[in-house]
């Protein structure tokens, strides 16, 4: 899927492709969303730059499995050494969380998706 952000509503969006604007507009409903054919193992979710730390700058193709994979090992490992030690009345809902990591790092990107009631549940 290719999602394209214009300049303005008149813009022409090409063939083939969604206008983000359309996305914003367009109230989810999962009985009109088409179930993707996707391989876990072969189709690419997210493609973060590396700096080049050990070689020259790069984009880094990460798999639904391998991201996936490496989300549950932090949701794992949050709810065995971090719920553990949030009081039981802590609200999620007031509080502002800050994430330190950039979001064109894959783990920086994973945590921005992970919604508050995620801790609990």
């Amino acid at each position: 899927m290719v999602i394209y952000i214009p300049k303005g509503d008149d813009h022409q969006v090409p063939e083939g492709v969604i206008s983000w604007n359309e996305v914003v507009r367009t109230r989810y409903n999962p009985k009109t969303v088409p179930k993707a054919d996707i391989d876990l193992d072969k189709d690419m979710i997210i493609l973060p730059y590396s700096s080049g730390t050990t070689g020259s700058p790069k984009g880094v193709m990460l798999s639904h499995r391998n991201f996936g994979t490496m989300m549950n090992i932090y949701l794992k490992h949050e709810a065995t050494n971090i719920v553990p030690l949030i009081a039981d009345d802590w609200d999620y809902q007031r509080e502002k969380l800050m994430l330190f990591l950039p979001f064109y790092h894959a783990f920086g990107f994973g945590t921005s998706d992970f919604p508050g009631e995620r801790i609990r549940s």
